[in-house]
């Protein structure tokens, strides 16, 4: 007739906190890096790719003029000769070498000016060798007329086209010097290609190298601190258990100690630190339903005189003996109560004040009726009931005490109801 209300919450393992990992700062910090050098070699790499196509383009130039000059100094040379061979023979087939040597040589003139156009140097010397080779042509041209109409070569100046033909190696040669200058800064470049693509290759293999390792590292120190965990884990829930299993056995040492508490060691009835509550218990489950609950205060009649006479081991023995008639009579349902000394107290769960008195009346005839230790045992008893106007267990309790009182005034060995006369106010009324 007892309960324990003990619900200790269970107990949580601390979740392991990872600790802080730099080492992805760390990649950032060697891919930026990376992709920076890999952006200005990339750069240079460009750079010099574009000087490269350039120095082709001059290459080029250069070739086509050399091969232009060349082309003229052909033409002129082939016109004098055609030019001396009509003076000295007068053959038309010289004559027509002639023309036709001049047509080249005006035809070489143009290209050789396409390729010099723009060119440092190139339009100076050329210049000299328009001025040179129109006086040149002009002087042919009169020698030749001459021959056609007069048979014979008059007093015309001829220079001859060595002075031309000077100017046109000196053009040559200054070409060649910068087609030379073009090869050899275009072998540079090429060489300063092939070590920016070494060092692009160079750099991008240890980036992914670096790379690759961090994220090895990466991965093994996830899997070791994965384990680690995984371990840390396991022994959180072996202490977990252990925690729950000591804490189980702290619940039930708990409620042990507290029946203990509550339990008086005589009687093994409730005591009245045992019994507050369930007592309010009782009383806020019927209070809800709107049903009654009734007390009994019971008294053993000269207990003092049992113990004087007796000794104190013979009162205990009939503390004893009530108490278990006490607890024969009661329900399940009710709580059978050693108040204090030899006072007791019964509490009916659902009971009105005419059935508890019915109830007082068996405990106190059986207590009469029972030969305690060969000693005439009594007991009185006061009734109360929650119907009669109570307001809460604690004033339940002091009208059932009340009613005790007037049992004993009457001559005891009696039970009593709250609100009920007694015998001799019954007869003063009468």
């Amino acid at each position: 007739m007892y309960r324990l209300n003990n619900n200790p919450k269970p107990s949580t393992g601390r979740a392991v906190q990872a600790a802080p990992d730099r080492s992805g700062s760390l990649l950032g910090v060697i891919l930026s890096i990376a992709i920076i050098s890999a952006i200005v070699l990339t750069y240079l790499w460009w750079n010099n790719l574009q000087q490269l196509i350039k120095s082709n383009s001059i290459a080029q130039s250069s070739s086509a003029t050399i091969n232009s000059v060349t082309s003229l100094v052909i033409a002129v040379q082939s016109a004098e000769s055609s030019e001396r061979g009509y003076l000295l023979t007068g053959r038309a087939s010289f004559r027509t070498d002639y023309d036709y040597s001049v047509a080249s040589t005006w035809k070489s003139l143009h290209l050789v000016k396409d390729a010099l156009v723009g060119t440092s140097g190139g339009n100076v010397i050329l210049a000299k060798i328009a001025s040179q080779l129109n006086d040149e042509i002009a002087d042919l041209n009169s020698a030749v007329r001459q021959k056609q109409q007069y048979g014979w070569i008059g007093d015309t100046s001829y220079t001859g086209s060595s002075s031309i033909i000077r100017y046109l190696n000196t053009l040559r040669s200054m070409e060649g010097v910068d087609l030379q200058n073009c090869v050899a800064s275009r072998t540079d470049s090429v060489r300063a290609l092939a070590f920016l693509a070494s060092l692009l290759v160079c750099a991008l293999t240890i980036t992914f190298a670096g790379t690759g390792y961090m994220l090895v590292e990466q991965v093994r120190k996830r899997k070791r601190y994965a384990e680690e965990l995984a371990s840390k884990t396991k022994e959180i829930d072996r202490f977990h258990r252990q925690l729950e299993g000591r804490n189980r056995e702290l619940v039930s040492s708990n409620r042990h100690l507290a029946q203990i508490a509550s339990i008086d060691p005589l009687t093994h009835l409730l005591n009245r630190r045992g019994m507050n509550e369930m007592f309010h218990e009782i009383w806020d489950s019927c209070a809800q339903v709107s049903l009654p609950v009734s007390a009994l205060m019971i008294d053993v009649d000269h207990f003092k005189h049992y113990n004087d006479t007796y000794g104190h081991a013979e009162g205990d023995a009939v503390l004893k003996v009530v108490g278990e008639i006490i607890y024969a009579h009661t329900r399940d349902t009710d709580l059978a109560i050693r108040y204090g000394g030899e006072e007791f107290l019964v509490v009916l769960r659902e009971t009105g004040l005419e059935d508890a008195v019915e109830t007082a009346q068996r405990l106190r005839m059986a207590v009469e009726a029972s030969d305690i230790l060969q000693i005439p045992v009594t007991i009185s008893v006061g009734a109360a009931c929650s119907d009669n106007g109570v307001q809460t267990p604690e004033d339940l309790v002091q009208s059932a005490d009340a009613a005790l009182y007037r049992s004993k005034v009457d001559g005891r060995n009696r039970v009593t109801a709250a609100g009920e006369d007694s015998p001799a106010e019954q007869a003063k009324a009468a």
